[in-house]
Order: C-alpha cells, then sequence, then structure tokens
C-alpha cells in the first residue's frame, strides 16, 4: 500500500483532468457491467453536485498521477425502519482493474467510514451486485460491516414497444409534482428527504443529454423517465430508465403499466427497478414481458446502536434511489 497515495476527493477537486480520469475509471470498472450511465465530463460533473455529496468524505487513491480507485459518499436523511436517520449513501465503488485485489477499495471504505461517523451519520448504505455465491465486492462489503436489508429486482423490457393504451400525460416538474411524489412514496423505507435542492438537482439542473421526463397516468399513476446511455460489455446503449413509479389504485396497475411503456421510447429498453418485497408490482411487470435480469442488494451497515436496533426490522416498501443504483 506504500505505493499508493489516499486523499479526499476534496484535496484533488481542483487537479487538472480529475474528471476525465473519473470517467476513464468508471469506464473501465465498469464496462462489462450491464446498467451503468455511460460516463462523460459533464455527467460527471453534474453527478458531484449531487446534494450532500460531500468531497471530504469521498475518497480516491493515486498512484503517482494515476487515479487507481475512488468512492463518492452522500449525506442525506433516510427512511429506515420507518424513523428518519442521517445516512452515508456510498456510491459508484471502482478499482482500476490492473490495481484490483490490493486492499485499496476496502482501504478506501474504511477512510470513509469512519468520516461518515465523525460527520454524524448513523447508518450508511450502498448497493452491490447480489449473486450466488456472492462476488467478492459483495464479500468485502460484509466484512466491513454491511448486510443485506433489501433486494431491488431489474426489470428490462426489450424493444419495439406496442402502444397498448394511451401514453401518459407529461407533468412539468414544479413544486406541485415534488410534493406529489414526495406524499405517495415518503413512507417507503430507502426514501430520501426530498428538499426542493435535491428535486431541482434530480429533475431541472441535468445534463441535457440525460433529459429526464415526469408523468401522469390517466389511472393517477406517476414515474419519472430519464434516457441515457448505458454501458453494456464496453459499449454505450440506448435506454430509458423508469423511475419513482408510484401505483395507487391495485386494480389498474397493469393499465398504468401500459400507459407508461407507450410513453418511453418505442425503440430503446425499459429498466425498472422492483423491490423483491413488492410483489404485486413483480407479478404485473413479468406479465407485461419484462425480465427479471439482475438483482441489486441494498446493504447497510449501522454506525449507531440506535441504527442497528432498526436494521433488526423488516423492511416496509422500499424506495430505490437510482442515482446510487446506476447512477441516474
Amino acid at each position: 500500500m506504500n505505493e499508493y497515495r489516499l486523499v479526499t476527493h476534496a484535496q484533488v477537486e481542483d487537479s487538472p483532468g480529475f474528471a476525465e480520469a473519473l470517467c476513464r475509471l468508471n469506464s473501465l470498472t465498469f464496462g462489462e457491467y450491464y446498467g451503468v450511465f455511460f460516463p462523460t465530463p459533464d455527467f460527471i460533473n453534474w453527478y458531484v453536485t449531487r446534494p450532500g455529496l460531500e468531497l471530504g468524505l469521498s475518497q480516491a487513491a493515486f498512484r503517482g498521477e494515476e487515479l487507481v480507485s475512488s468512492l463518492f459518499v452522500t449525506l442525506a436523511r433516510m427512511r429506515l425502519g420507518g424513523e428518519m436517520v442521517l445516512c452515508g449513501f456510498v456510491d459508484t465503488v471502482m478499482t482500476h482493474p490492473s490495481h484490483r485485489r490490493r486492499g485499496l477499495a476496502s482501504s478506501l471504505l474504511q477512510r470513509a467510514l469512519a468520516a461518515m461517523k465523525s460527520a454524524g451519520a448513523e447508518v450508511s448504505l450502498l448497493y452491490a451486485s447480489c449473486e450466488d455465491p456472492p462476488e467478492p465486492p459483495q464479500i468485502m462489503y460484509q466484512r466491513l460491516g454491511y448486510s443485506v436489508y433489501e433486494l431491488a429486482l431489474r426489470f428490462v423490457k426489450q424493444p419495439p414497444h406496442t402502444a397498448e393504451a394511451a401514453p401518459a400525460t407529461l407533468i412539468p416538474p414544479d413544486d406541485g409534482a415534488r410534493i406529489s411524489f414526495a406524499s405517495a412514496l415518503s413512507q417507503h423505507d430507502g426514501w430520501i428527504e426530498l428538499d426542493d435542492s435535491l428535486w431541482r438537482w434530480r429533475r431541472i439542473q441535468r445534463p441535457p443529454h440525460y433529459p429526464a421526463i415526469l408523468c401522469r397516468t390517466p389511472g393517477g399513476a406517476l414515474c419519472a423517465m430519464c434516457s441515457g446511455d448505458l454501458l453494456a460489455t464496453g459499449q454505450p446503449r440506448r435506454v430509458t430508465v423508469v423511475s419513482d413509479l408510484v401505483l395507487p389504485d391495485e386494480s389498474r396497475e397493469e393499465g398504468d403499466l401500459k400507459a407508461i411503456i407507450a410513453t418511453a421510447v418505442s425503440d430503446a429498453p425499459i429498466t425498472v427497478f422492483c423491490a423483491n418485497s413488492d410483489t404485486t408490482l413483480n407479478r404485473c411487470l413479468r406479465s407485461l414481458a419484462f425480465v427479471p435480469v439482475a438483482t441489486e442488494a441494498a446493504m447497510v451497515r449501522p454506525l449507531t446502536q440506535a441504527a442497528a436496533d432498526l436494521v433488526r426490522t423488516q423492511p416496509r416498501d422500499w424506495y430505490a434511489a437510482v442515482e446510487s443504483i446506476i447512477g441516474v
């Protein structure tokens, strides 16, 4: 480890080419992993303005002048076990393939955990690909005290999409829309407190090549859609990601989903994340030819005894924050 220099992002954020280095490392790390948004310097520069993202808690490792490992940390209030707690979200843990199995990611995460605890965080959460048997990243997280709290299934529907219903209505990203989404989803575990700054970052201040729209169906369902290029076996591929999905009336769920499908880009795959515990949405997605292609584990690491007690409870309806899963 003596050959590596471990620093916070705050110590190197003004270094020439740091955003470009993060893009290169992201592509090298996730190039064979279907589902991460294709990084560009503009995208990275937008992402690091995420409300609560703390450059002083985010960590990086250099060998000489080369960035070889990195992770982001965001502090935000999140619902866990029915209570609001201050959470340290760990995102985009990445290590150059030539520098793996040297303890870099583990060292950065240990530094981040200590920094989060000092900053008052009560719990840490990250998403990891969930395989059976567990892959090395999940094993590392478990060794550092993280445990699986909930699973989020990644469903994909391949094009072309036939219009089996009238498209949903587009709604403006105003304060009324923010209140509607918060009212419908704020009791879900995993929910991040949605203040004006987070809303504007998610829905208004996005890079132009990764736009988001908001939709309301005739049945009263709500969702957000983001279109952009995902990394898929090393090559960008256009996709539509549906998030913040609200289906208020179970009797109309399939019809609402058909309206959402009709609103999506017709020649791009549609991705939806569904909590494993949401059996109704799981059933509806399968009935409309959505196929589960991967599972993400929401892993939590208590930093206080009170948070450890909350983790022992079964999660309520789970809110999958796509910016922490695939960066959008």
